[in-house]
């Protein structure tokens, strides 16, 4: 275990390790290409998909009291935005966390480990309980995301090594510097594997496979903090 004073930067690399949680989808294509080579959100037409199911569920549910509590989370998705409190709605960039139990709760929580599908697949669901030829406009049956809602998926665990910090932003797009200040507030905790720190890194530059390695997360054996 490293010491409580040690630097969390030394020679430009990230002396901690950073964790990303995905699921089974994209794996393949990260330990091929490296975490953050390739956008497969832009590829699967997610938010085309998500915005064409947003308009349908306004129109025939519009009252519905499940989805008004969802709403509120599927709107800033949809406008991709980082809200003035801080909460981050943009996807299809690589985040990193240097807590590895909020990786692994993120990865069980979303079940095809990313969180603008799992919204996707819950309007999906939501339009068939309603109305199921609601579903067979071309906008939505010819998705390539809708392929993916039958798959059977596992959660993954990306584990990041000595990662330049020049490869980093904050979450929000700032200097990562920031952020590294901040994370020095909370240096003894993210020696813990059970500690959930929530400061999350925005990766600029894709991070070649030798710097990360992949592990399926067992869900009988892995504690999830957000249940």
């Amino acid at each position: 275990m490293a010491e409580a004073s040690a630097p969390l930067v030394q020679d430009g690399i990230l002396a901690i390790p950073l964790f990303h949680g995905t699921s089974s989808l994209f794996v393949d294509s990260i330990q091929a290409r490296g975490l953050g080579a390739e956008n497969p959100l832009r590829e699967l037409g997610v938010l085309p998909l998500l915005r064409a199911m947003y308009s349908l569920i306004e129109k025939v549910c519009p009252q519905d009291e499940e989805w008004l509590l969802r709403r509120v989370v599927v709107e800033p998705m949809l406008r991709q935005e980082v809200t003035a409190g801080g909460f981050n709605f943009q996807h299809g960039a690589s985040y990193l966390t240097p807590s590895r139990s909020s990786a692994v709760g993120y990865a069980l929580s979303n079940r095809f480990g990313s969180e603008l599908v799992t919204q996707a697949f819950y309007l999906y669901e939501k339009l068939q309980s309603v109305d199921a030829t609601l579903l067979a406009v071309p906008e939505i049956s010819e998705s390539p995301a809708v392929q993916c809602f039958s798959l059977n998926t596992q959660p993954y665990l990306v584990t990041a090594h000595h990662v330049p910090l020049t490869h980093l932003d904050a979450e929000d797009g700032t200097s990562a510097e920031a952020m590294i200040e901040q994370l020095a507030l909370f240096r003894d905790l993210l020696d813990r594997t059970d500690a959930t720190v929530n400061l999350n890194f925005r990766l600029r530059s894709p991070l070649p496979s030798h710097l990360i390695s992949v592990e399926l997360l067992l869900a009988d054996k892995e504690e999830n903090p957000y249940w």
